[in-house]
C-alpha cells in the first residue's frame, strides 16, 4: 500500500519557503543603517531592491518551466542556495563597502533565489487543493505577504545587537537552512492523493517614511505586511465564491477609491487606512492570479505560465520606483503619480469587466 502524504504539510512547507523570501518587503528597514555604515547614496541602496524584484520576475519565467520539468523540490533547493548565499554575500559587500558586489549579491543572486522560491510552491499546492483553489493559492503565497511583519522587528533587533553586516550573515545562514529543509517536503501529488470527489470532475473549468524613527518604520513595515498578507487570504478565499473576474473588478474599484482618498484626504488615520487597503489589494493581485490562470489554462503547465506573467512584475519593479523618484524630484509631490495609477486601474477595470463577460459566455456554452 502506497503511503499518502498530508496536503497541509505540503502547504506548510510552501508557506515556510515564502516566509523566508518575503523579508524582501522589509528592505526599507535596512536602507538607513546600510547608508549610515557605507556612505552610499540612498538611491544607490534602494536600487538593489529594484534589481532584486526585476530578477525575481525574470527568473520566475524560466524557473516556472523548471518546476514543471524537474519538480518543486529541485527548484526549491536551488532557491535556498541562491537566496541564502545572496543574503550572506550582501553582508560581505556591506562590510567591504563594495557596491558592485552589493548589487550582484542582493540584486542578482538574491533575486534569482526569490524568483525560484516564489514559483516553487504555487502550482504544486494548487494541485493538492483542486477543490479549494482560492484557499490553495493563499496558502501558497500568504507567507510572502506576512513575512515583513516578522522580518522588520527581527532585523531591527539583530542590527542593534550585532551590526548590519553580521545581521545579513545570520539571516543568510538561517534562510538557507530553513528553505532547503522546507523544499524537501514540497512534492507534486499522486493521483491517489487527490480528493476523490474532485478527481471525477477535474479540469471542468480548464476550458476556460524616512522621517520616522527606525523603530516606527519597522512597525509600519510590519503593519503594511500584515495587510499585504491578510489581503491574500481574504481576497483569494472570496474568489472561490464570487469568481476570479469579479474579484479582480472589486480589487480595481477599491484601488481607485483608495487612490482618490490619498489625493483628497489630509486626515492621517484615514490616509493610513487607505494605504493599508491598497496593500491588501496588492497582496490580492498575487494570490488570485495563479488560480485565475489555472481556471483558464488548467494546472498542467501552471508553473510556467505563472512565471511568464510575473515578468510584468519584474518590469514594473525595475521601472516603477525609478519613475516615482524622478517625478517626485521634479514635481516635489506625488499627485501626478497617483493620477497615473488611477488611470491604469481604470484601464485594468475595463479589461477585467471584459473578461468577466467573456467568462460568462464561456460558462453558458459549457452548460449547454
Amino acid at each position: 500500500m502506497i503511503k499518502t502524504r498530508n496536503r497541509y504539510v505540503i502547504a506548510s512547507a510552501g508557506i515556510t519557503l515564502h516566509l523566508m523570501i518575503g523579508g524582501v518587503y522589509a528592505w526599507s528597514v535596512f536602507t538607513g543603517p546600510i547608508v549610515k555604515q557605507t556612505g552610499w547614496a540612498e538611491t544607490s541602496v534602494s536600487f538593489a531592491f529594484s534589481l532584486a524584484i526585476f530578477f525575481l520576475g525574470m527568473s520566475a519565467a524560466f524557473m516556472g518551466r523548471l518546476v514543471e520539468k524537474f519538480g518543486p523540490t529541485i527548484t526549491g533547493t536551488i532557491s535556498s542556495v541562491c537566496y541564502g548565499w545572496g543574503i550572506f554575500l550582501t553582508g560581505i559587500a556591506i562590510s567591504n563597502q563594495q557596491l558592485w558586489l552589493f548589487y550582484l549579491a542582493y540584486g542578482v543572486i538574491g533575486g534569482l533565489g526569490l524568483g525560484a522560491s516564489y514559483v516553487t510552491p504555487v502550482s504544486t499546492i494548487i494541485r493538492w487543493f483542486p477543490d479549494k483553489r482560492g484557499l490553495a493559492t493563499d496558502l501558497a503565497i500568504m507567507g510572502f505577504g506576512f513575512a515583513a511583519l516578522l522580518t522588520g522587528p527581527i532585523a531591527q533587533t539583530l542590527m542593534a545587537s550585532f551590526g548590519v553586516s553580521s545581521t545579513f550573515y545570520i539571516l543568510g545562514i538561517f534562510y538557507f537552512l530553513v528553505m532547503i529543509i522546507a523544499a524537501q517536503f514540497i512534492k507534486k501529488p499522486r493521483q491517489i492523493e487527490l480528493p476523490k470527489a474532485v478527481i471525477k470532475k477535474a479540469s471542468h473549468f480548464s476550458l476556460t517614511g524616512q522621517n520616522m524613527t527606525a523603530n516606527t518604520a519597522a512597525i509600519m513595515v510590519g503593519i503594511l505586511g500584515l495587510f499585504n498578507g491578510f489581503g491574500r487570504l481574504i481576497w483569494a478565499t472570496l474568489s472561490d465564491y464570487i469568481g476570479r473576474p469579479r474579484t479582480y473588478s472589486a480589487i480595481f474599484i477599491l484601488d481607485i477609491v483608495m487612490l482618490i482618498t490619498l489625493i483628497l484626504c489630509k486626515v492621517p488615520v484615514i490616509f493610513a487606512l487607505a494605504l493599508c487597503l491598497l496593500l491588501s489589494c496588492y497582496g490580492a493581485g498575487f494570490s488570485v492570479i495563479p488560480v485565475y490562470l489555472g481556471d483558464v489554462f488548467g494546472t498542467r503547465e501552471l508553473g510556467a505560465i505563472h512565471g511568464y506573467v510575473l515578468t510584468a512584475w519584474a518590469a514594473a519593479g525595475m521601472v516603477g520606483p525609478i519613475l516615482l523618484s524622478y517625478t517626485h524630484q521634479i514635481l516635489h509631490n506625488y499627485f501626478v503619480t497617483l493620477v497615473v495609477f488611477i488611470v491604469i486601474d481604470l484601464l485594468a477595470l475595463i479589461v477585467s469587466l471584459a473578461l468577466q463577460r467573456a467568462f460568462a459566455g464561456m460558462q453558458e456554452q459549457v452548460n449547454k
